[in-house]
């Protein structure tokens, strides 16, 4: 193990890329080899509101990075999350489907991963990942950031089996939290998630299977995050000589702006939010970086590229620590209301996200779609751009989003599904909406 006091740079030398893939794979899996194969990266922020970007409308963020970013392909105003909490939502978009097919969602009442020790999460035995996916396409996988679909299968006072992890998942390389930003790793003076109790126990990170820092840096943690995004490019990049195309698939899941926030010492009071606005600004910062490195190293032009939140704000933490679900006039900018609920609720506001896809030379530069497409919606798309058939016996319940992408076309969702839990509340229907209960 490795002490917080390790920097950065350290731990992100420590990961050994290229591991085993042993996770499941459908018998009916097919591989187009002539399709496109565009390198793919997804930008996943945490419990961000609709109204939290500049791009949306804020007055409170400057995001030029974003802005940059979504301006160069589709904006979606009708994003839809799969679920209106952490767990469920990345459980769908890692798999295409419904929560309540992976066993990634409480009953209502319990959370499924209340704590790192719980012994349940995401089984590669059974649910395909995009990673996993990718891999039968020939692409290189890598994720840094927030994981929060399980770490072992096993109880605490045994010998831990990492049968959950990025790692298990097919992730050639991960950098990040396997939990989540809770309460008790809140920072103290150093920057460390000591403040309370747990957090030494609960607040850590890996690097691959390895804890490499315990307790968490929270400090830097946005930074670490992105050197390792930076050197896993440009690892990529190598691997291209010879005139050997390796496509790649990269996940950048952010800790901002869950509670509690945190920012670099250099990025607070820098906003006209607040903390929240200073853990925005830090973000876009990140998001630069990204995609500084993809333009220098040659990748701009064939990357498909995805960016939204996983649910709603966390509004019982206060205004002064939480996203908005602010709708603005896409015209004169102008707020027009707001969007009922947050995070746990399925209403809007827990629901629907702010979200863009990038794709160069095929979606048409500063367009807008008030189609419904969904973060569950990412994996399919991304697998029929790689000519990956997971078969007819393997189901997706997610949509290939391209003819809303490339011809700017309806919603391909029927029908779509809302639950609390293992309950279905409501169905969205296209052209109108229907209650369930």
């Amino acid at each position: 193990m490795v002490s917080h006091r390790s920097g950065a740079g350290a731990l992100v030398r420590l990961l050994l890329p290229l591991l085993a893939n042993t996770a499941y794979v459908p018998p009916g899996v097919r591989v187009d080899p002539s399709a496109l194969r565009p390198n793919v990266l997804v930008f996943l922020i945490d419990d961000m509101g609709y109204g939290d970007l500049e791009a949306y409308g804020s007055p409170n963020v400057s995001t030029p990075q974003i802005n940059s970013l979504i301006d160069s392909g589709m904006k979606f105003t009708h994003w839809i999350s799969a679920a209106p909490i952490c767990t469920p939502s990345r459980a769908a978009m890692q798999t295409g489907r419904y929560p309540v097919r992976t066993g990634c969602t409480g009953d209502g009442i319990f959370r499924i991963l209340p704590t790192p020790s719980q012994p349940h999460g995401l089984d590669p035995n059974m649910h395909v990942s995009i990673a996993t996916a990718l891999k039968q396409a020939g692409y290189r996988t890598g994720m840094s950031g927030k994981w929060h679909l399980g770490i072992n299968s096993n109880g605490p006072l045994e010998k831990q089996d990492r049968a959950f992890t990025p790692t298990a998942h097919s992730y050639d390389t991960f950098l990040g939290s396997p939990f989540t930003n809770q309460k008790f790793c809140q920072m103290d003076a150093d920057g460390i998630s000591q403040k309370h109790r747990e957090g030494p126990i609960f607040c850590f990170l890996l690097g691959n299977n390895t804890v490499v820092q315990q307790p968490l840096k929270l400090v830097n943690f946005t930074d670490a995050m992105t050197r390792h995004a930076l050197e896993f490019l440009e690892n990529a990049k190598a691997a291209q000589g010879g005139g050997n195309r390796v496509p790649w698939y990269f996940l950048m899941s952010y800790f901002h702006v869950h509670t509690p926030l945190f920012t670099a010492e250099r990025n607070r009071g820098r906003s006209r939010g607040g903390a929240f606005g200073d853990n925005i600004e830090e973000m876009d910062d990140s998001v630069g970086e990204i995609m500084s490195a993809i333009r220098r190293l040659g990748f701009a032009d064939d990357t498909l590229i995805f960016l939204t939140s996983d649910n709603g704000p966390y509004q019982e933490e206060g205004w002064d620590e939480s996203g908005r679900t602010n709708v603005y006039n896409e015209e004169n900018g102008n707020l027009e209301g707001r969007l009922k609920g947050g995070k746990g609720q399925v209403y809007e506001g827990g629901i629907r996200m702010p979200g863009s896809v990038v794709w160069p030379s095929k979606i048409k530069p500063g367009s807008v779609s008030s189609s419904m497409v969904s973060t569950m919606d990412i994996m399919p798309t991304v697998l029929k751009a790689a000519g990956v058939d997971l078969g007819p016996d393997y189901v997706l319940d997610g949509k290939d989003m391209t003819p809303v992408l490339l011809d700017g076309g309806s919603s391909q969702h029927e029908v779509f599904l809302h639950y609390c839990g293992f309950s279905v509340l409501a169905a969205t229907v296209r052209g109108r909406s229907l209650r369930v209960f």
